[in-house]
């Protein structure tokens, strides 16, 4: 008997009810998983406002899964190391706020940190700081 694996974990009986019931639930359900969003490059933004509207316009996914580095270079723990990483992310928020139908479906951004991001590169990685990802959990 070979248990199910997700991401490379064993689940239990009761993780693999909830699963189930989820499946259920939403059939149709998308998420859409993206690396290396370098939010302080123009294109990638221009990009990720195209990608973001065609998801607006058709059917937002249950979520969208940020797996960093969110910078093109390593975050530097100085006044202009955070001006920037700061910057990319009040970029994306702005970008967020115009998402209506994702806010309706209930769509949720989920930001995993990468080596290059702040914080220590233990396993699991500790969550961004607030102060650098502009609040993203106060839109609505």
């Amino acid at each position: 008997n070979i248990a199910p694996q997700v991401f490379g974990g064993d689940l239990t009986e009761e993780q693999l009810k909830t699963l189930s019931i989820h499946e259920e639930r939403s059939p149709d359900g998308m998420y859409v998983v993206l690396c290396e969003a370098h939010l302080d490059n123009t294109r990638v933004l221009e990009k990720l406002a195209d990608m973001f509207q065609g998801y607006e316009d058709f059917a937002p996914p249950v979520a969208y899964v940020f797996m960093g580095s969110f910078c093109s270079s390593k975050f530097v723990p100085t006044a202009e190391g955070v001006r920037i990483y700061r910057d990319g992310f009040e970029r994306l928020k702005f970008m967020m706020q115009s998402l209506t139908n994702h806010v309706q479906q209930g769509t949720r951004f989920i930001f995993i940190p990468g080596p290059n991001d702040p914080g220590p590169t233990t396993l699991p990685r500790v969550p961004l700081p607030r102060s650098l990802t502009s609040d993203l959990e106060s839109i609505p």
